[in-house]
């Protein structure tokens, strides 16, 4: 069966088709999504849940810790022993989308 793709993203003469079915864009629509992944920066930085809570201060740990585990199951989180600790750390593709979100976050910090 054919996807339904909607071809609504253009950049100057390009237009380009997404599948909006993709588990990846109800992720990234889901409350602390985002902001999980901007305090996993960097190249295999790690956060514990607290210091992920912390960062977070209006979101319950069962919030953090429901899409943390949404995050584990579709590759975008790791989750590790380090030190004793459990911790928390973006993976390739998580990296890889992290930084295609890029102008997404400098926007909105205004920086």
């Amino acid at each position: 069966m054919d996807e339904e793709k909607a071809c609504m993203i253009r950049y100057g003469e390009s237009l380009i088709c997404v599948d909006s079915s993709l588990p990846i864009f109800s992720m990234l629509g889901k409350k602390y999504t985002i902001l999980i992944m901007g305090m996993l920066s960097g190249s295999r930085e790690m956060a514990t849940f607290n210091q992920i809570r912390k960062g977070i201060p209006d979101a319950s740990a069962r919030a953090i810790s429901l899409r943390l585990r949404e995050m584990e199951r579709m590759g975008i989180v790791e989750r590790a022993t380090y030190d004793n600790h459990i911790t928390y750390f973006l993976t390739e593709e998580g990296l890889k989308l992290k930084e295609s979100l890029k102008d997404l976050f400098t926007l909105v910090s205004g920086n």
